[in-house]
């Protein structure tokens, strides 16, 4: 009885733990463009800006900061609702290529933008998968943002899709961008947790994404990683379950 009450009361202290480290984080990323948006809007209440192209570049700073925004506040939502199994597994079937397909598209403009080639490995037959199309899309995307936003200017992205046994599909997503340390590999998947925080901070990531496909992929039954090296690349992999 003493060990479980141990145990019960070790559990409560990493959890209050873990909801101090998160109020920190989301207070700390919400405070950010919070304040940048303040410092924009009150130069131009003041008429301190006289110039059209300063005006409007000021405007599109305070609109990016709102998307910036607007888009931690739903990854938010989405992973409070991940947490309290507000979402019900409701797979169907779906083609790997077509996931692929509409992953790419989505992100076209963040590929072109950074002039980055894209190989594709697919074999001729793959079986289709039973997923939520919508739900998945958002863990290839949020992995794709990731490989684009640490690859270098004109590098590649592969990615990989292969049946590795009756009941998984793995698709892998590997870039050539900085890599991370093995330390980094579990605590990656943590919500908030960035392998380098000034530069993720500095190129707008909230530490989330990762997070989000980490819960995604379990709720399906499947399984994510990641295999990287500091100057090597990094690449990250998902299973999920043969329809």
């Amino acid at each position: 009885m003493t060990s479980n009450l141990n145990e019960s009361f070790q559990k409560l202290r990493t959890a209050e733990a873990s909801r101090k480290e998160l109020i920190a984080n989301v207070s700390h990323d919400l405070r950010t463009p919070m304040a940048s948006i303040q410092a924009f809007v009150e130069a131009l209440q003041d008429d301190v800006i006289q110039d059209k192209a300063t005006f409007d570049r000021y405007l599109q700073t305070i609109r990016l900061e709102t998307g910036r925004l607007d888009g931690l506040i739903q990854e938010l939502f989405k992973l409070s609702q991940l947490d309290a199994g507000g979402t019900v597994f409701a797979p169907e079937r779906y083609d790997v290529d077509h996931l692929l397909l509409d992953g790419l598209q989505s992100l076209a403009f963040h590929l072109e933008e950074k002039q980055l080639k894209i190989e594709v490995d697919l074999p001729d037959r793959l079986p289709p998968v039973a997923i939520m199309p919508q739900e998945m899309k958002r863990v290839l995307s949020n992995i794709l943002h990731n490989a684009i936003r640490y690859s270098p200017f004109g590098g590649t992205i592969r990615l990989k899709a292969e049946q590795i046994s009756d009941q998984f599909v793995r698709l892998d997503i590997e870039d050539q961008g900085e890599g991370m340390e093995e330390s980094d590999h579990i605590k990656i998947f943590d919500r908030f947790y960035r392998a380098d925080p000034s530069r993720t901070r500095a190129s707008g990531g909230a530490g989330l994404g990762l997070a989000i496909a980490k819960s995604i992929v379990h709720l399906h039954g499947g399984a994510i990683g990641v295999e990287s090296q500091k100057e090597k690349g990094s690449r990250f992999w998902f299973t999920i379950p043969i329809y």
